[in-house]
């Protein structure tokens, strides 16, 4: 069985009509968690609790990093980690690794990062493997993404990936985070985004995923 998780309906509407459509819904169960760490943890474990899926998929939009990544691109999350959890110092932000509160290889990290393992799907093969972090504030400042930049240098940015990244390594399950972009991370400017692109390509990957198991 495969899970699917993402954290709104609409991210993913394309590809929960084609289940129906094609009467997957045996073989794949989608969860609809909500936005943000606290409710996807919440939501993947209750389901994980019932049935251990062979695959779990997270998709969603998410926020580039770099010039180079567009929006509308498509990418596949091969790390994750956490870009809020720590401690604010004046103008210093320290992690927890930084405090030694966690050690940057005990489980579920690897060189302070989580690693998203999933077997090879040579439908998607193509897509860019990026580093992502995760936040519950979608950052528009741009003096603490300028600081996220200078600390993580990520890829992405989404509201829910190291959540289920960190019960997957945990539980030994196997994890895809797929993502398309649809914005740029800088200063709050809803008018350059293009969420419909974003979903629209987003579920064009998504599809091919399902439909090579």
């Amino acid at each position: 069985m495969i899970l699917l998780v993402a954290a709104t309906t609409f991210e993913i509407k394309p590809t929960i009509d084609l289940i129906e459509i094609q009467n997957l819904t045996s073989k794949i169960k989608i969860i609809i968690s909500g936005v943000g760490s606290p409710a996807t943890i919440y939501a993947t474990m209750k389901s994980i609790a019932q049935e251990k899926p062979e695959l779990l998929i997270q998709a969603g939009i998410a926020g580039s990093f770099k010039p180079e990544i567009k929006i509308g691109d498509v990418v596949i999350a091969k790390t994750e980690q956490w870009c809020d959890l720590g401690i604010e110092d004046h103008d210093e932000f320290h992690s927890l690794f930084d405090l030694q509160f966690t050690k940057p290889n005990e489980l579920p990290y690897s060189n302070e990062k989580i690693e998203c393992k999933y077997p090879k799907i040579q439908a998607i093969e193509q897509l860019r493997k990026v580093h992502a972090v995760t936040s519950n504030t979608t950052h528009g400042n741009h003096l603490n993404i300028d600081k996220i930049v200078k600390k993580w240098n990520p890829d992405i940015e989404t509201m829910e990936g190291a959540a289920v990244a960190y019960i997957c390594a945990m539980e030994n399950i196997p994890f895809l985070q797929i993502r398309s972009i649809s914005n740029i991370v800088e200063p709050r400017n809803r008018e350059a985004w293009n969420i419909p692109l974003a979903i629209e390509n987003l579920n064009k990957e998504l599809l091919k995923t399902i439909q090579a198991f």
